[in-house]
């Protein structure tokens, strides 16, 4: 983080000032973003998969790894300004930062490119890339839609998270053996994991901002079909039944199955990890619980910007 934050303060002066009101949204620290609690492992992964890997004879030096962390971040902090504008225009959005997401991607590139990788990443890096397009996109359309929302259609726009791969098939690249199908699960299922643990987090915002996650069309479909575009009918109905403790079930039923397959590819700390998210994860399963029975037994209704809010 620090490399990246010595790169803003040489931008020209309008793109330094864009770059400064970006590091504020991160928080007093930038340096500890992706080390908040319910952050995604985006930095961590391709630093335990070296770790894992040196155990086993592989070598990867410290300057490449160092290069391959800070095109992530630049490529999850582009990332993160197209969705603020698109998801949130009136609030989180602000359209000039499009311009330093643009010198964020093309950095991020820059840095990649300076590395021996060879063109089977390459395209494996392309691949990921259209995938989170497209994904993002599909999910985009389907949050303002009337229409079912199935899990398999969920599970198809977590792979919205295919930027994760890039950074391990960068660490996996010198292996002519590294199994590319592997990493894509291992990814894919943590963004199923994530997903799932944001509809939770962020399922008040989103009823005010009308958007019909996964969680809202589920609890939806306990309605009568007259009642399901109805915010305070789907508020009484997360009142009443455990909707969010059963999301939450099957988040620590994915990671449970997501240990493995990182432990397969040789990722170190997957059992520290694991267990750290897990008990995060019944951390916020009983408050959940807590909070939807201390609420029946006032009589009160669900409270309007109450919900923790998602990691962003």
């Amino acid at each position: 983080m620090d490399g990246i934050v010595r790169r803003m303060r040489a931008y020209p002066p309008a793109l330094r000032q864009l770059s400064q009101e970006w590091l504020a949204t991160l928080g007093s620290d930038p340096r500890v973003y992706h080390s908040a609690p319910d952050a995604p492992p985006l930095l961590h992964l391709p630093i335990w998969m070296v770790e894992g890997r040196r155990s086993n004879g592989a070598k990867i030096g410290e300057a490449q790894l160092n290069a391959i962390l800070e095109a992530t971040a630049l490529l999850y902090f582009h990332t993160r300004i197209q969705d603020n504008v698109v998801d949130e225009p009136q609030t989180r959005g602000r359209p000039p930062q499009l311009l330093l997401g643009n010198m964020f991607f093309l950095e991020a590139w820059g840095r990649l490119r300076s590395l021996p990788l060879s063109d089977r990443f390459w395209a494996r890096a392309n691949e990921a890339w259209r995938i989170f397009c497209n994904e993002t996109e599909a999910e985009r359309r389907q949050l303002q839609r009337q229409t079912p929302y199935s899990p398999a259609l969920f599970r198809r726009h977590a792979r919205k998270v295919a930027l994760a791969r890039i950074p391990l098939y960068a660490v996996m690249d010198g292996d002519k053996s590294g199994d590319k199908t592997a990493i894509d699960n291992f990814i894919d299922r943590l963004g199923q994991a994530y997903g799932l643990v944001n509809d939770v987090l962020g399922v008040e915002r989103d009823l005010l901002a009308g958007m019909r996650t996964y969680l809202i069309a589920t609890v939806e479909e306990a309605l009568p079909k007259r009642r399901r575009s109805d915010p305070a009918a789907v508020r009484r109905e997360l009142l009443k039944n455990p909707h969010l403790e059963r999301f939450l079930e099957q988040v620590i039923a994915l990671h449970r199955r997501i240990r493995p397959l990182g432990e397969a590819l040789g990722i170190a700390r997957m059992g520290h990890y694991t267990d750290e998210r897990i008990d995060r994860v019944r951390h916020h399963h009983a408050r959940a619980l807590d909070l939807r029975l201390r609420l029946a037994l006032s009589g009160k209704g669900w409270p309007r910007g109450g919900a923790a809010g998602k990691h962003r």
